[in-house]
């Protein structure tokens, strides 16, 4: 492979300082029976949630030839063709993340890897225990910004999957339907950041959110019970200018991504962590998810 610059070997190193001071690599005696290589790898990949193949190759690559990685697959002959020097190191690295997943695991995450459209890969740090919406996001969204995260994913499913029925009956000479199943790569659908904050008012973002009163119970139908009344709330639009900047943290953290004319797409995270919110929304053809052992 090229030598990297030393442009780029300071911003590795400055990544590594960055990752060194993360706390989100989960600590147990399983983790600590990893080499220094593989535990640094992994707290790139947990701090940063999605790496690409070229990031991870970069990263890798620094590590292996600073610390090593305690992993290795026979090089690749000299007279292969182009890309056989890839393609050995990317097998290195599949070896290296499933020698780390088996330690992993047992702490309830995993590093995934997704193969999207065109064979793109992308390695994923995903919480195994967190199978829901609220689990995955935590105490970090309101109940009303989950409702605008969940109305554009609904959104641009649902564009995708008419634009893929759109193309079959173009295609479908015979009269016979496709059987839905798609080409595996996720949803063909987009959506414009202007129509995504739009979408904070609509009803499928408008989540109405239950009270308790001061007995301390919710009441069934506002009725009688546990000697407290409970309510239910109407659901209220965020900000538009709290939903640009959920946006914004949204594609960083990879829950969406940017396509063309910088239409946003659902992200490698959604596909990774959240297959049964797509689910639910109609998508069938999820990209394929790979745990690496």
């Amino acid at each position: 492979m090229a030598p990297r610059s030393k442009r780029s070997r300071r911003s590795t190193s400055s990544q590594r300082a960055t990752v060194e001071e993360s706390q989100s690599v989960p600590q147990s005696n399983e983790i600590n029976a990893l080499t220094s290589g593989q535990k640094f790898l992994l707290q790139m990949v947990s701090s940063r949630v999605v790496l690409s193949e070229d990031d991870i190759c970069e990263t890798y690559t620094t590590i292996r030839s600073d610390v090593g990685m305690g992993v290795s697959v026979e090089e690749a002959d000299k007279g292969d063709e182009e890309g056989a020097e890839r393609i050995a190191l990317l097998k290195e690295i599949d070896k290296c993340v499933g020698a780390i997943n088996g330690l992993l695991t047992d702490a309830g995450f995993e590093i995934k890897l997704a193969v999207m459209d065109k064979g793109a890969r992308f390695y994923v740090f995903v919480n195994t225990q967190a199978d829901t919406l609220a689990k995955n996001f935590g105490s970090k969204l309101t109940v009303e910004e989950m409702g605008f995260f969940s109305a554009g994913v609904e959104t641009i499913i649902g564009i995708g999957l008419e634009e893929e029925n759109e193309i079959t009956e173009d295609l479908d000479d015979d009269g016979d339907k496709d059987s839905g199943d798609g080409s595996g790569v996720g949803s063909r659908g987009k959506l414009s950041m202007s129509k995504f904050i739009g979408l904070r008012t609509s009803p499928a973002a408008l989540v109405d959110v239950p009270t308790v009163g001061r007995g301390g119970e919710e009441d069934e139908e506002g009725g009688g019970g546990g000697g407290g009344r409970s309510s239910i709330v109407k659901g209220k639009p965020i900000s538009a200018k709290r939903a640009e900047k959920l946006l914004e943290k949204f594609i960083e953290d990879g829950w969406l991504g940017r396509g063309n004319r910088d239409n946003l797409v659902l992200g490698v995270r959604t596909y990774a962590e959240l297959p049964d919110l797509c689910r639910n929304f109609g998508l069938n053809h999820l990209p394929q998810m790979v745990t690496l052992r």
